[in-house]
């Protein structure tokens, strides 16, 4: 008995090891991954076209595929909005994803303290100057209904939150420059509130055309009972 106890803790000791070197390899290969990701998104283009991604998937999943615009990005309207939400009565709310995030990067990897500290405070920066470029005049003039609010939208919940330890007044700054700054669960939340917008707005205009309808049978059958 003790001899098959033996053999069979030295079967469960070579499948642990298995498993621990199988770990060790998916491991190696996450962090691999981890550090081309983190490369890449350091390059201006990658962020942008994985942050219309983020954006494409957040639409998506708020079931706002037809009451939106997505806006493709090249040398000449580098200024323009990613994408452009439909609402009722007309209206118009522009979100722009070219959120600046190198610093943040940057600092994430870097081990100093005080370097890390300088490159989060440039990055609370670079955040507070691409508001002011959102909320700039001739940014709005750009599209045929003025938009009161402009969505800044950030891909990276971290990436926001950093942003307001360094700046606590950023959100309120945002805020009276009718830029509204947001994560893919909060633009979630509000495409979800466009989208019960379009309901009501589709429950009363069909009342409406039902009244109209009601009116025109009315006057047809006081026609037919005249004669």
């Amino acid at each position: 008995q003790v001899r098959d106890l033996e053999q069979k803790r030295e079967g469960a000791y070579q499948k642990l090891q298995q498993e621990l070197q199988q770990l060790a390899h998916t491991h190696e290969e996450l962090q691999t991954s981890t550090t081309n990701l983190a490369h890449a998104l350091k390059t201006p283009r990658v962020r942008g076209a994985w942050g219309e991604v983020q954006l494409r998937r957040v639409v998506e999943m708020a079931g706002m595929m037809d009451r939106v615009d997505f806006i493709g990005q090249n040398g000449k309207n580098a200024e323009r909005p990613d994408m452009i939400v439909h609402m009722p009565n007309k209206g118009i709310l522009p979100v722009d994803a070219k959120t600046p995030m190198g610093a943040y990067l940057e600092g994430m990897e870097t081990a100093d303290d005080q370097l890390r500290k300088a490159k989060l405070d440039a990055h609370s920066g670079a955040m507070r100057q691409r508001i002011q470029e959102l909320a700039d005049p001739d940014y709005r003039q750009q599209f045929e209904h003025t938009a009161e609010l402009v969505v800044m939208f950030v891909p990276n919940e971290a990436c926001l939150g950093v942003a307001f330890e360094q700046d606590p007044e950023l959100l309120e700054y945002a805020i009276q420059q009718g830029v509204l700054l947001t994560t893919p669960v909060t633009l979630l939340a509000l495409l979800k509130a466009v989208a019960y917008g379009w309901q009501q707005h589709q429950v009363a205009e069909n009342a409406h055309q039902i009244a109209l309808q009601g009116k025109q049978l009315y006057r047809r059958l006081n026609t037919f009972l005249n004669h």
